[in-house]
């Protein structure tokens, strides 16, 4: 493990760590054990989870559309990380995966890239294509940023966000 200097200037923490377990699972295990997670994630970000469309959640999951990654340490859950698949509209034949929400206890925060590089494993195995990832809009964007960097993802533009009102 590098020196804590060393980690800082990778974004890294020090403090990781190494028993987290990632697997892949249901969306109902992750609204089941990781509900303390996804309340400090909306502590953190602004989300409010009462907005979470529960059922179609369940519904992709049920479908294969979506992913679930999940980081856990002697059972507990400490991490997950959400992806929706589904073909490009862009490009016929091609598949695409949107990250949708990825969180890790402040804790564990090292176990982040873990779940990522596990993620592209098995979104490649899945045959997708390009992963589309956002930084900014609720999570830490320079953090986000240097992470899809390090992972050799490419700047694509800002993503705007409209409310169209009734």
């Amino acid at each position: 493990m590098p020196d804590a200097s060393a980690a800082a200037m990778l974004g890294r923490d020090t403090f990781a760590k190494p028993d987290a377990e990632i697997a892949v699972e249901g969306f109902d295990a992750l609204w089941r054990d990781g509900r303390v997670l996804l309340a400090a994630h909306a502590a953190d970000s602004g989300m409010n989870i009462d907005d979470i469309n529960i059922d179609l959640c369940y519904l992709l999951d049920r479908a294969g559309a979506m992913l679930v990654l999940t980081a856990r340490a002697a059972g507990e859950m400490v991490g997950y990380l959400t992806y929706i698949i589904g073909p490009s509209l862009e490009k016929r034949g091609e598949t695409i995966a949107e990250q949708k929400p990825f969180y890790v206890r402040h804790d564990y925060r090292g176990v982040g890239p873990k779940l990522r590089a596990k993620a592209k494993e098995i979104l490649r195995e899945r045959g997708v294509n390009h992963i589309l990832m956002r930084a900014g809009i609720r999570a830490d964007s320079n953090r986000q940023r240097a992470l899809f960097e390090r992972e050799g993802a490419k700047y694509m533009g800002e993503l705007y966000y409209l409310t169209l009102e009734p």
